[in-house]
């Protein structure tokens, strides 16, 4: 019965979209299912994962992010973030993470469980829709057309990628 109770439980934690995941007295990570591999690209082969975790970003833009997450989940015991981090093949991916503690498997005291959801696609649109409002307060604002169009691309840059270039037709339909 036992056995059967525990493959009826893997299966279903393993049916799950979200990724899961249980950490241990020290946050090191004890147990995932395969969804939180398929998001972060870690799995249980590699438990278990002390912190810090492989999937935190460690550039400066992104890790004060992780470590005040880390930091108000140890005082609260839990909470919900949501925060960059970083896949196993090295893209950066955004992540909603929730934490909350649990009854301890053997009974005794409690647990951290937590569960993520991979957000990077709709903070992307979302990214994508500032930048469209930004353009036209952007473009009509006073400044000279190269002051203007100089923010333009400043703004557009992070959001579209490493390079953004901006063409100006002449009315003749030059550029």
């Amino acid at each position: 019965m036992r056995n059967h109770e525990s493959a009826w439980r893997n299966a279903l934690i393993n049916a799950m979209q979200d990724g899961l995941f249980v950490v241990g007295d020290d946050w090191t990570v004890v147990e995932v299912n395969d969804a939180f591999e398929a998001i972060l690209g870690y799995g249980a082969d590699g438990l278990p994962y002390p912190v810090p975790h492989p999937w935190w970003p460690t550039d400066p833009e992104h890790a004060p992010a992780i470590e005040a997450a880390f930091t108000a989940a140890q005082q609260r015991r839990g909470g919900d973030f949501v925060l960059p981090m970083r896949h196993r093949d090295g893209r950066l991916v955004w992540i909603e993470v929730v934490i909350a503690e649990a009854p301890a498997r053997d009974g005794d005291g409690l647990a951290l469980v937590g569960t993520l959801r991979d957000v990077t696609g709709r903070r992307r649109i979302a990214e994508r829709d500032r930048l469209l409002a930004d353009t036209g307060h952007l473009l009509g604002r006073p400044g000279t057309l190269t002051e203007r169009l100089d923010d333009l691309v400043a703004a557009a840059a992070p959001v579209l990628g490493d390079l953004a270039a901006v063409f100006l037709a002449r009315p003749d339909g030059l550029y």
